[in-house]
């Protein structure tokens, strides 16, 4: 996993069909399984917006995160804040945004 994880920090963001979205910035675990769930990319003028990603579906491998989504969904994705987790609240939200379904862990999902 800190192999994926370091390759995935140098990596870039392309569209479903191979537009350039922007560099990886940040990228958020899923708490129960340790499993990358999101990848952030920096996207607008010098990269100073940062939006989210979701990587189901996604292709990673050879410095690409190849997402299955359209560049202008991706680029008008909810933003990041400061915050470094996201609550289930707010993951639902950027799901529903790329329209893929959420559900919410229960108690014995998390042990």
């Amino acid at each position: 996993m800190p192999d994926q994880l370091d390759q995935l920090r140098t990596s870039v963001v392309i569209s479903d069909d191979g537009t350039r979205i922007g560099s990886v910035g940040r990228i958020y675990l899923d708490d129960a399984s340790g499993q990358v769930t999101f990848v952030t990319a920096k996207v607008g003028l010098f990269g100073q917006r940062e939006v989210f990603v979701p990587v189901a579906g996604a292709m990673i491998g050879d410095g690409l995160v190849e997402t299955p989504f359209r560049s202008d969904l991706v680029k008008n994705a909810p933003e990041v804040s400061d915050d470094f987790r996201l609550t289930p609240g707010q993951e639902a939200e950027i799901l529903r945004y790329f329209g893929l379904p959420f559900i919410l862990p229960t108690d014995d999902s998390l042990n």
